[in-house]
């Protein structure tokens, strides 16, 4: 087997999403793999308006409120004694696009997601945009794994 460099493992913080990240220090260990664990978001007007914010500012709120999960993961997934290279990366704009750009910059040879799971034969819109839009291997990690 060829050895994996780079691994990326695509999350919304959802409990399913983060079942990746387990499988991913797996493999990483095994290979001496780079993690990269990439989040993207988006700035809602209505939420703009609910909580009464610029874009400016609500994009800071969330940035904010991005770090603290990031800090929340880093210290639940990977410990100071791991010599695992990893990173978080925290990007703003639509799934799809913040993940072509990030191919097309980083390269990783393993694309690992989970999945809330396949109904009537058909992985979520989520899964079928990552197959049209990749030619990278990717594992769907299922709901009951």
């Amino acid at each position: 087997m060829e050895r994996i460099k780079h691994i990326l493992v695509l999350t919304d913080f959802s409990s399913r999403s983060l079942d990746g990240i387990p499988i991913a220090k797996v493999l990483a260990n095994a290979m001496g793999s780079k993690i990269s664990i990439l989040h993207a978001y988006r700035l809602l007007p209505d939420l703009a308006k609910v909580e009464n914010s610029t874009g400016k500012t609500l994009k800071e709120k969330i940035e904010k409120s991005l770090k603290e999960k990031i800090n929340v993961l880093n210290s639940k997934f990977f410990t100071a004694k791991e010599d695992l290279d990893h990173e978080f990366l925290v990007e703003l704009g639509f799934l799809g696009d913040v993940l072509e750009t990030y191919l097309i910059k980083n390269d990783p040879e393993l694309i690992i997601m989970g999945a809330k799971g396949i109904q009537n034969n058909f992985p979520g819109s989520m899964v079928n945009q990552l197959i049209k839009r990749s030619n990278k291997p990717l594992l769907i990690v299922p709901q009951n794994n």
